[in-house]
């Protein structure tokens, strides 16, 4: 999802100096901001601060391209301050997460018992020598085969994976299911 705004947002809403294609443009910057409003209200920190960091790049994208149709100073202000905002909430959330291990962290969210209530009980003992082992393939395997949970668990698999883009995708969509990293 990110991935896509991130590099689609000009192809989709070009800028121009014609009112409607910055109307556009906000309309889609809008869509953003409530898909990441769901993504802080998460529990992961891991989560959150890739999510601010994207952010930052999708509003920095966005200021350089009405930058370039010479929008002036004082209608560029705005978006200076929300950088700004969003940079210093970042490095918030950073002094936060400073001894944060994206590992370990996925690890003990994948063995909490919240997960565990999602896996059902005779395949509990696989899934935690899977995360424990790193089998990402086997976690697949076992969270596409639960019906109902099978979007947050593959989500929490494909981020233990690496694979921000799609994970965010599916745990946005997924929010009805919110997790804890226990303590």
């Amino acid at each position: 999802m990110v991935e896509s705004i991130k590099t689609s947002a000009p192809g989709i809403a070009p800028l121009t100096s014609d009112p409607q294609t910055i109307e556009k443009r906000m309309k889609l910057m809008s869509d953003v901001d409530l898909a990441f409003s769901k993504i802080m209200k998460m529990n992961w920190m891991e989560v959150k601060h890739r999510a601010l960091g994207e952010l930052v790049a999708i509003y920095e994208r966005l200021y350089a391209d009405l930058k370039g149709i010479q929008t002036p100073p004082e209608l560029l202000k705005p978006f200076e301050d929300k950088i700004a905002d969003l940079k210093k909430a970042q490095g918030q959330l950073q002094e936060l997460a400073f001894d944060f291990s994206p590992k370990t962290e996925l690890s003990k969210l994948l063995l909490s018992s919240d997960v565990r209530s999602l896996i059902p009980s005779e395949q509990w003992e696989s899934w935690q020598d899977a995360v424990k082992k790193n089998k990402r393939d086997y976690l697949l395997h076992i969270a596409q085969s639960q019906e109902k949970d099978a979007p947050i668990l593959k989500g929490l698999v494909l981020l233990m994976a690496g694979a921000q883009s799609e994970a965010y995708s599916i745990i946005e969509s997924s929010l009805a299911h919110p997790l804890k990293i226990p303590s």
